[in-house]
């Protein structure tokens, strides 16, 4: 009787809610330092896009589309979204809303202050403790340390400056992250 010699077991699959391409480059710029680390571990890294705006929309969007996964291929062991801060900070009732939303879908949600921009300088030498106010304030900062920036990034383009010691560094001093990675076993 010839058989087959151990089973691959299927990776513990991981839900990760991107607002845009960038975000999406960085989200697979951790399942590739995950594959690196030999984590057993898959990101569903899942592109929002124009689909859902505002982020309650986005919240609403990523139980749809966890259903719909869920459904399919089995569940998420972990499920996060990365959302702008810029948009929802003003509104406090909205955030709690979308805060109160995620948790009850057991979505752990990662808020970039006050947006991609400004969580991308925190992985680069001496950028670390870097906190701008704004938008454009972030972008203009983060082109200073980064001249080769432009929006989106891929996976490629972002891993030439982020690896696993530029990850933890941001880590450090964001604690939305640190508890994503801890809870995917990268750190």
């Amino acid at each position: 009787m010839t058989g087959r010699k151990g089973r691959i077991s299927p990776r513990s699959r991981i839900y990760f809610g991107c607002e845009g391409s960038s975000e999406v480059g960085f989200g697979r710029i951790i399942q590739d330092l995950a594959d690196i680390a030999k984590l057993h571990i898959h990101i569903d890294t899942d592109d929002f896009g124009t689909r859902a705006g505002a982020p309650r929309a986005r919240v609403e969007f990523a139980i749809q589309q966890i259903k719909r996964k869920e459904s399919s291929r089995g569940s998420f062991v972990h499920k996060a979204i990365l959302m702008d801060f810029d948009q929802i900070e003003r509104n406090e009732q909205e955030f709690d809303l979308v805060n109160q939303l995620a948790r009850k879908a057991d979505i752990q949600i990662i808020w970039q202050r006050p947006c991609h921009e400004a969580l991308l300088p925190r992985h680069l030498p001496g950028c670390v403790d870097r906190r701008p106010q704004t938008t454009e304030l972030s972008l203009t900062q983060l082109k200073t340390q980064w001249p080769e920036y432009r929006k989106p990034m891929t996976r490629f383009q972002l891993s030439r400056r982020i690896g696993i010691r530029e990850l933890r560094q941001a880590a450090n001093v964001e604690p939305e992250l640190t508890a994503f990675l801890k809870a995917i076993g990268i750190i």
